[in-house]
């Protein structure tokens, strides 16, 4: 079955085939958009991945052991604390909700002596209120200023000031009256802070709210490139730091599949979805039920003429001149009969008479045929002459 499907569809597979090649080849070819969406995922080398912090920490915390850990909260800090007292706890993402339980054992990470590095815009709300903290979303203006400058409390941070592109929204932190953490970073103001540091038992957390500026296209860029390090270096000395993959937009080890990698590029992906529309119309055509194909047959023959011819032949060539000569008058008899519905005929005046009347041929026509005929039934010797003076006047009769 498939291979007749294929004989019978060779010129709309092979144009099928090269139109997919085509399109691999445009795809292969056709220059690459930026991808702005921010990622924070340290396997994304895109303008808000963050590849190069990921990269930069071996030389930031040369006498730390670099972790990376894609498990929830709950499996990386598990009951029996393998971690020492000297342990950080990095996050990086656009926000960082996460649920009571995992909160929980972060608490209880934390109260041991651990740090948590979280920067983010948006938190949860059981970890704010813990920390006497609410975060601040501004709406910025089109009419304020073109960007945002950021500076830091301690020296020697204070004595430079990071500036960059203004957002559409501003995240500061705001604190209660019971807050009893240290501000190390603030924006524009003293009143709108940015970065805090929050003891907590015997360790603390560290909250940061501009996540983009921990991100490649900002660490790169000439100006800003140590916001980061300055922001991280508040973690101090520790034995071993986790970098956290899991908690990001698009997790690493979730979507690992050759179809996942192909959708992640933009002209491979559209070379994707138009093979798939491509092969499901040819499939939709093809699967409607097709005409079977009709024979052509051929008329259907007279075969009386060519059966008297043969029979003919085959009397003349054995020399039965009177045999063929009965048999014209057999058929000549035949024939008045399905023209004329004259039976029995004996070729008598009679009929004759009969005859005339019906046909209107002339008398003298057709008196010479009936003595022919009647000198041929009598027992006249017939030659090759008399056959041919019989069919010739036969055949005028006819006309």
């Amino acid at each position: 079955m498939l291979q007749g499907f294929i004989k019978n569809n060779k010129k709309a597979i092979y144009l099928l085939a090269f139109y997919f090649c085509l399109i691999l080849v445009i795809s292969y070819y056709w220059p690459q958009e930026v991808d702005w969406r921010p990622s924070y995922s340290a396997q994304h080398s895109k303008p808000y991945g963050a590849k190069v912090l990921r990269s930069e920490l071996a030389y930031l915390f040369p006498d730390s052991e670099i972790m990376d850990s894609e498990r929830p909260i709950f499996n990386t800090v598990h009951d029996t604390l393998e971690f020492d007292e000297k342990t950080a706890y990095v996050f990086l993402n656009k926000n960082f909700y996460t649920d009571s339980l995992e909160l929980s054992r972060l608490y209880s990470f934390v109260s041991k002596g651990n740090t948590v590095f979280i920067a983010a815009e948006g938190y949860s709300e059981n970890l704010l209120d813990t920390l006497n903290l609410d975060v601040v979303e501004d709406f910025m203006y089109p009419s304020e200023k073109d960007s945002v400058k950021y500076a830091f409390t301690a020296r020697p941070f204070s004595k430079k000031e990071f500036e960059f592109p203004k957002a559409q929204f501003l995240y500061t932190f705001e604190a209660d009256s019971l807050f009893n953490g240290n501000v190390v970073s603030y924006v524009n103001y003293d009143i709108q802070f940015n970065q805090v540091i929050v003891p907590f038992g015997k360790g603390r957390f560290i909250l940061n709210s501009n996540p983009l500026g921990f991100t490649n296209y900002n660490i790169l860029k000439e100006g800003k490139s140590t916001y980061a390090a300055n922001c991280l270096s508040y973690l101090g000395a520790h034995s071993k730091i986790i970098w956290d993959s899991y908690y990001k937009i698009g997790k690493p080890g979730r979507s690992k599949t050759p179809l996942a990698e192909i959708l992640k590029i933009p002209g491979l992906r559209w070379a994707y979805w138009i093979s798939l529309f491509t092969i499901l119309l040819f499939m939709g055509f093809h699967s409607k039920r097709r005409q079977r194909i009709i024979p052509v047959e051929e008329e259907l023959k007279n075969s009386s003429v060519e059966y008297v011819e043969t029979m003919g032949n085959l009397y003349y060539n054995q020399a039965s001149i009177k045999s063929i000569v009965l048999k014209k008058i057999e058929y000549f008899k035949s024939y008045l009969y399905r023209n004329y519905n004259m039976s029995n005929i004996n070729f008598s005046e009679e009929d004759q008479k009969r005859l005339l009347a019906k046909t209107g041929k002339p008398k003298d026509e057709v008196a010479e045929l009936f003595t022919l005929i009647e000198q041929v039934l009598q027992g006249a010797e017939v030659n090759v002459a008399s056959l041919k003076t019989l069919t010739e006047k036969i055949n005028k009769f006819y006309k």
